[in-house]
């Protein structure tokens, strides 16, 4: 009993002094607050405008269930100014066969397929993998609606088998970068703007290999873009702005853009969940939303 006690405190106290350290490392850095230009419209920056007109792709990392909607079509109706209408917008969905359309159309039959699918139903974790599905589905249900309103085209990428979620981040993240790659060098997209979870972006301990490399690596032109919401509403686990005393005192009337190149320290994205090596620096860019 006292030895688990002993560690528990031995736990607290480690939290403790890796929180205080992060924010320490983050918010000691009076330069962020000089490099946010309050009041400056992002998407009007030279830097985020030549970096979606000089590069194939343009990743936006994001948190899924998480990350305001707002944001995200803001970002697709820039991307569609900038790009325009043979530019494509991929998802991190189950792409069967590459680069298949999406619609909300092709989205429900998937799900409903695959709950109808008897050797599925075989499966111990079929119920939690479909629950796990439809959230995710209806997270980008209302980006693809409006991806095809504006006359864009909405590509899947992810692995043609994630519907079981028996692949490793590694494999997903070689097949998302091969099929990206495979609809820019067909002509089916002249550019792609690419929504993916931040973990995908970043060294972790699940894949060591980052999707922009396995891109880059391909041949393709790639920047990335962290989107980071200065109002968090998230887990404390994955707080990584909030948790900076001074986040609180920088009031946004609409979008920033940091360069991560230019932070002193490479503050974690990610700061409360020991042994994640995600960092800000993963991504070319910070983009702050109001």
């Amino acid at each position: 009993m006292f030895k688990s006690f002993t560690r528990s405190v031995i736990f607290i106290f480690l939290a403790l002094v890796a929180t205080t350290a992060y924010a320490e490392s983050i918010c000691s850095q009076a330069q962020m607050e000089n490099l946010v230009k309050v009041g400056t419209p992002a998407f009007a920056n030279d830097v985020l405008t030549s970096q979606i007109q000089s590069n194939k792709v343009f990743v936006v990392g994001e948190i899924h269930f998480y990350t305001d909607l707002k944001p995200r079509l803001d970002l697709i109706s820039e991307y569609r100014r900038l790009a325009g209408t043979n530019a494509c917008v991929a998802f991190e969905l189950a792409a069967r066969p590459v680069g298949t359309e999406v619609s909300l159309a092709t989205l429900k039959s998937g799900i409903e397929s695959l709950e109808a699918n008897e050797e599925f139903k075989k499966v111990p974790s079929r119920d939690a993998v479909i629950s796990s599905l439809k959230q995710l589905y209806d997270y980008y249900f209302p980006m693809v609606d409006y991806v095809v309103k504006l006359g864009l085209k909405a590509r899947s990428v992810d692995h043609k088998d994630h519907f079981d979620k028996s692949q490793t981040m590694e494999e997903r993240n070689q097949a998302m970068a091969e099929n990206i790659s495979s609809l820019i060098k067909n002509g089916d997209c002249s550019s792609v703007l690419f929504f993916v979870g931040k973990a995908h972006l970043s060294r972790n301990l699940d894949s060591p290999t980052r999707v922009q490399d396995l891109i880059r690596g391909l041949g393709i032109s790639t920047v990335t873009a962290h989107l980071q919401m200065t109002k968090e509403s998230l887990p404390d686990g994955v707080r990584s702005w909030s948790i900076c005393p001074f986040a609180a005192k920088i009031k946004l009337s609409d979008y920033a853009v940091i360069s991560n190149k230019s932070l002193n320290n490479d503050p974690y994205l990610f700061p409360n969940l020991i042994g994640d090596l995600t960092k800000w620096k993963d991504f070319d860019f910070s983009l702050l939303a109001p």
